[in-house]
């Protein structure tokens, strides 16, 4: 996984299937993917659901993929 889009376009086929299986709501998920952040409340169930579809992601990978663009890759830099 390289880049947030990833989470939903290759584990999940499309935000709305993402949405059910996650239990939010479609609109909730398209505006993460639209601001290509997802909140560190719904990690847990995106672990465990991604898991179930056998794409393993991490929390440290959530992490990573959720800095802004300009931080990544700059160890000591916060925003």
């Amino acid at each position: 996984m390289q880049a947030l889009r990833d989470i939903f376009t290759v584990v999940w086929p499309n935000a709305r299937v993402m949405a059910n299986e996650i239990d939010e709501e479609y609109d909730t998920v398209r505006r993460w993917r639209s601001r290509a952040r997802i909140p560190e409340r719904a990690w847990p169930k995106i672990i465990e659901k991604a898991a179930r579809r056998e794409h393993f992601i991490t929390a440290g990978k959530l992490l990573e993929l959720n800095r802004e663009p300009k931080q990544r890759g700059r160890p000591g830099k916060t925003a």
